[in-house]
């Protein structure tokens, strides 16, 4: 039965999710939320194209995995601040997280994307990264993690200085700031995996070839 299935996969994620709340509970800070949306589980083999149920980082695969992750929130609610931190990229593992107060606004990130690739686009552009990267995730993973890390924790240490000096131009600047390098970084990451999509025969690769001509990805 294929609803009583997805059932138990939401159930499977729901618990995961309770599980690692529960652990960071009381003091969760954003970073701990951003590690906890990032979470693939514990199994050690684990791929996109090797795994069991749904994690709560999702890359699509066959079967139970269809679906995906494709954009990222955490809210940080306090009464003398509140900070949106949000990937618009898809998979958060692979994306950073960047702030948004609605005081400040949304910095420019291309035009709104579609089902249909668009270089100026954010989001495609992040994508082509991440496709690339499914090729071996967790090794890929390896290498962006303390940059992405490091990155995150820079730009809260940011926003906490901007709210300290009780500016809105010091906050609007601090915003494009991060926003600013989360671009530079993501563009020195584009510039180390190729190709779009996994390569080889399987059925995974086969299935992520499928969507990239569907969304019309250029071919490297």
């Amino acid at each position: 039965d294929p609803a009583r299935e997805a059932t138990g996969y939401g159930r499977e994620r729901c618990a995961r999710g309770s599980a690692l709340l529960a652990k960071g509970a009381p003091r969760l800070r954003p970073e701990g939320m951003m590690r906890i949306l990032r979470d693939h589980g514990d199994a050690p083999d684990w791929s996109p194209a090797n795994t069991q149920g749904r994690t709560i980082c999702m890359h699509a695969a066959q079967g139970p995995r269809r679906s995906q992750s494709v954009g990222s929130l955490v809210s940080e609610l306090k009464p003398d601040r509140t900070v949106h931190w949000v990937t618009g990229t898809s998979a958060p593992c692979t994306s950073l997280f960047k702030p948004v107060l609605f005081e400040v606004g949304l910095p420019y990130a291309g035009p709104e994307p579609n089902d249909w690739y668009d270089s100026q686009s954010l989001w495609w552009r992040h994508e082509m990264t991440h496709r690339a990267m499914l090729s071996d995730l967790p090794a890929a993973l390896e290498i962006i993690q303390p940059q992405r890390d490091a990155l995150e924790a820079d730009f809260v240490a940011m926003i906490d200085e901007a709210f300290d000096q009780d500016e809105p131009e010091a906050l609007h600047n601090a915003v494009l700031d991060c926003w600013r390098e989360a671009s530079e970084a993501e563009a020195r990451w584009a510039s180390l995996f190729t190709p779009a999509a996994p390569a080889g025969r399987s059925s995974h690769a086969r299935s992520w070839a499928r969507l990239n001509q569907v969304a019309g990805l250029p071919r490297t």
